[in-house]
């Protein structure tokens, strides 16, 4: 797997900077914390457990990344991905999800994710992904 900038920014910028993981599991919120701490990503990660909770997230301040799952309580997150991808150019979006077979990745990167990996099997990708992101 290959990982590219997508682009740069300053270091003011980089401060207010921050990456949303939207999932309803502490356990997968508390793990990519600790892998991002060893892997040593500057960003502070933020953590939304619904929908509606990562919308009013990101209406404060637009995250950089966000790291999202598509099962989670109340609307999916391919309704999630739509409102981000439309509202908040710029944004990253990784989805991180079981639902892993070529029917969702396909939607999911039609709805214009840009990267796609699957929660049992890539999961330990994600922290030097996000580092290739972050870390220029």
């Amino acid at each position: 797997m290959y990982f590219f900038v997508l682009e740069t920014r300053t270091p003011l910028e980089q401060e207010k900077a921050y990456i949303l993981l939207v999932d309803d599991s502490a356990v997968v919120s508390e793990r990519l914390a600790g892998m991002l701490r060893e892997t040593g990503v500057p960003l502070p990660l933020m953590q939304a457990r619904h929908y509606g909770q990562a919308i009013d997230m990101m209406a404060l301040q637009k995250p950089r990344i966000v790291v999202l799952d598509i099962n989670l309580p109340g609307r999916n997150g391919l309704d999630l991905l739509r409102v981000i991808k439309t509202k908040y150019k710029g944004v990253i979006v990784i989805m991180l999800t079981n639902q892993a077979d070529d029917y969702y990745r396909k939607i999911t990167y039609r709805l214009g994710a840009d990267y796609f990996l699957d929660k049992s099997n890539d999961f330990e990708e994600l922290p030097v992904l996000l580092h290739s992101l972050v870390c220029l």
